[in-house]
């Protein structure tokens, strides 16, 4: 049974522990593409790979410097298989997708908290969610991600099913957060 107290996590580095092994949990290993905005440096997707050997997972990032640094971390913990490093911005790589007739059952979204509700609109939009699809998107609290919430919110029931878990900002054990996590009923 997994309850709140799993989430009350100190660093991220363990939130996001106990997020991906609930993902898989809540899945039952039906999941094949997985996709991961905002890769940072690297932790969260060696996790998901370790817990998804079998699913094709890219992980998205922008910056060069943690591009470089989440390439020897993936190296070095052996996940290099089933991980694609996708040097790129979010929305540049769901046109990608939708070129590739990539879709995902799976998407981590760690990135620019502004983009969370435009880049969900357009992987809808252009069909590159699985039905049942899982969507988590960190920090929706803090520092706020209002917007995805709203539009997932006013679909309630017609393209999401949702739930809001309450934890704590990264590093702190005092300021408040939520991690939203969603299933699209496609």
């Amino acid at each position: 049974m997994y309850t709140k107290s799993m989430f009350l996590r100190k660093s991220c580095f363990f939130s996001r522990l106990s997020f991906i092994h609930t993902a898989r949990v809540i899945s039952n290993w039906w999941l094949q593409v997985a996709v991961e905005f905002g890769g940072f440096c690297g932790y969260s997707v060696v996790r998901l790979a370790s817990v998804l050997p079998n699913a094709r997972i890219y992980t998205v990032e922008p910056n060069s410097v943690c591009s470089a640094v989440q390439s020897r971390i993936i190296s070095h913990a052996g996940n290099a298989a089933n991980v694609e490093q996708v040097y790129s911005y979010s929305k540049d790589f769901i046109e990608h997708m939708a070129t590739q007739d990539i879709k995902a059952d799976f998407v981590f979204m760690d990135h620019h908290k502004r983009a969370y509700k435009p880049d969900l609109v357009n992987m809808v939009r252009q069909k590159l969610l699985k039905r049942g699809a899982l969507i988590i998107a960190d920090n929706a609290l803090n520092p706020g991600a209002p917007e995805l919430k709203a539009y997932i919110q006013k679909n309630e029931g017609i393209l999401f099913r949702h739930r809001l878990i309450d934890t704590f900002l990264e590093y702190s054990d005092v300021v408040p957060d939520q991690v939203l996590v969603a299933e699209y009923l496609g």
